[in-house]
């Protein structure tokens, strides 16, 4: 009886010594499982980070971009609203015999400092070292002088004569 206890003894104490073992491959493997998947989870949310970090600096590039083009469009307009429109009767009380007629010397060295197209019309800044003038296609720079302007000229067209001012 003594030998059956024994038996039994060392077969309940190897049994026990086999789970054990079972269980701790199987606690291994359990933390090696969960330690795995933190690192998975980890490497996800950086990823995760890293694109939300591309994204918001495109869209801060964009908007960088929209408010350089806000400015500029403001830009444009206020020159607009500065543009006076050159009145085409501006000497409505001069008689006919009045009429100044510019020879084309007096608008040699004038350039074009802008060019711009204001809804339908073709306005310009033209001058010299010493002044500015706002002109609009069509209309009269003086008595006897009428402006056309295009996308990259202004003519001045006076009687017999013409003169280009180009952008350069």
């Amino acid at each position: 009886m003594k030998w059956n206890f024994y038996v039994w003894l060392a077969f309940a104490s190897s049994f026990s010594l086999e789970l054990l073992a079972a269980e701790k491959s199987a606690l291994d493997t359990i933390l090696n499982k969960d330690e795995a998947n933190q690192h998975q989870q980890l490497a996800l949310s950086l990823r995760n980070q890293k694109l939300l970090e591309q994204q918001a600096e495109s869209r801060a590039k964009q908007l960088l971009f929209q408010l350089q083009a806000a400015e500029a469009w403001a830009a444009i307009q206020r020159l607009g609203v500065q543009v006076n429109s050159v009145a085409v009767n501006e000497h409505e009380d001069l008689g006919n015999a009045e009429i100044y007629t510019s020879v084309p010397n007096e608008f040699l060295g004038y350039k074009a400092f802008a060019i711009i197209k204001h809804s339908d019309t073709w306005i310009a800044r033209i001058g010299d070292a010493h002044r500015v003038i706002t002109v609009r296609n069509g209309s009269d720079l003086k008595p006897g002088i009428k402006v056309r302007v295009d996308k990259n000229i202004v003519e001045l067209i006076g009687k017999g004569w013409h003169y280009q001012i180009s952008m350069e």
